[in-house]
């Protein structure tokens, strides 16, 4: 790989070969060949066309609160989001970096007398990733909000999606894995009661509290659900909750999440996630599609 790390990382903090257990949210994963946390666009601009200029992989990671990492690494360059910061509000529009999280996003909305998004209150992760995998809950979902989405495409040119809220489906975007969002705007609805948004967005935080999902780490649901029925309510009927791999176990709370109970590696996530797939399959007819992002070799 012929990346210039020297010339970059005077400007940019890149690490090589760092263990991406470190950044991880199940704290699991494999070593990153280099692992890039840019500040600004201009930062992001300039190692993604040193990238492309060498021939360079790239990977991009957000919270990690969806994704996967495998156990063998990620080769290339990893980008970090998560050092992307800072939220501006113009009359209805909430502009968000990459790097922000949902709740961020939704706090300072309140604060501006702005509604729409607090349904998604306490999901984790950041805006990044909530638009590329359309992170949902209660009847809506992030792409539902996007007035423009600001990103740079597979040559490392910056574009942008305007009025984009109407290209997403169910935990899809229309990004591909080349794409790199960096900035987002939410189009807001002012609240005649920002109180009552307050609470709303409060009582959300605690479902999620109250239903386990914090309990122990996990990534959230994750497999999609199919037509017409709940995921986790069809693993639950097959006993799903009575299963595990090593120290990856499904959740007691709701069988479309897979916890980590012990030193469990991401091999034994995606183990457990195949025999799953396997149960449902074989007991229904039915191909359950993951949720969560795999990244790297799990084969």
């Amino acid at each position: 790989m012929q990346f210039n790390v020297g010339l970059y990382s005077e400007k940019i903090n890149i690490l090589t070969d760092e263990p991406l257990s470190k950044h991880s949210f199940l704290r699991c994963g494999g070593k990153a060949e280099l692992l890039a946390f840019p500040k600004s666009t201009e930062e992001l601009v300039l190692i993604v066309k040193e990238a492309k200029r060498t021939h360079t992989p790239i990977t991009v990671l957000g919270g990690t609160t969806n994704t996967l990492i495998s156990d063998k690494g990620i080769e290339g360059l990893v980008i970090s989001t998560k050092n992307l910061k800072g939220i501006t509000v113009m009359e209805n529009l909430v502009v968000a970096a990459a790097g922000e999280t949902l709740d961020n996003v939704i706090d300072k909305a309140i604060e501006h007398n702005l509604e729409g998004l607090e349904k998604l209150g306490g999901i984790p992760g950041t805006v990044g990733g909530a638009i590329f995998g359309n992170a949902g809950a209660n009847g809506i979902s992030a792409g539902d909000f996007c007035f423009y989405i600001d990103y740079i495409d597979r040559d490392g040119e910056i574009q942008r999606m305007m009025h984009c809220s109407d290209i997403f489906s169910y935990r899809k975007s229309p990004f591909s894995k080349d794409d790199i969002i960096f900035n987002v705007a939410f189009r807001l609805t002012p609240s005649l009661n920002i109180k009552d948004t307050k609470l709303e967005k409060e009582r959300y935080q605690k479902e999620r509290i109250e239903k386990g999902q914090f309990r122990y780490p996990s990534l959230g649901c994750f497999f999609k659900n199919p037509d017409n029925i709940s995921a986790g309510k069809l693993l639950d009927e097959l006993g799903a909750k009575e299963m595990s791999v090593n120290g990856a176990s499904v959740s007691p709370f709701n069988a479309n999440v897979l916890i980590k109970k012990q030193n469990a590696k991401s091999q034994d996530f995606y183990d457990l996630s195949k025999k799953l797939q396997s149960l449902v399959k074989e007991k229904k007819g039915i191909d359950l599609e993951y949720e969560v992002t795999l990244l790297g070799d799990f084969q």
